[in-house]
């Protein structure tokens, strides 16, 4: 089954895209199999560990503080807003 994007005002279809299977013929679902089998395997220190690394060098995006530059954003974003 097709997914569609329709244009919501004249009904045109945008874009089309085929949907995804799992049939073994593209060769990802034996090779996740396999990898999930080898990982499952590997002790869950060493996981956490893998984790523990991934979650240091991740840096939280920085909020932007500046005053809204009209009142509209400043209602749509009211509740993002720190207040004074």
């Amino acid at each position: 089954m097709a997914i569609c994007e329709y244009y919501p005002a004249t009904g045109q279809v945008l874009k089309t895209f085929e949907a995804l299977t799992d049939s073994p013929d593209r060769g990802e679902t034996p090779a996740r199999c396999r990898a999930f089998c080898v990982y499952r395997k590997v002790p869950f220190s060493d996981r956490a560990r893998k984790m523990v690394r991934a979650a240091e060098s991740w840096k939280p995006p920085e909020r932007d503080l500046r005053p809204p530059r009209t009142m509209e954003w400043a209602r749509r974003f009211s509740l993002r807003w720190p207040k004074p």
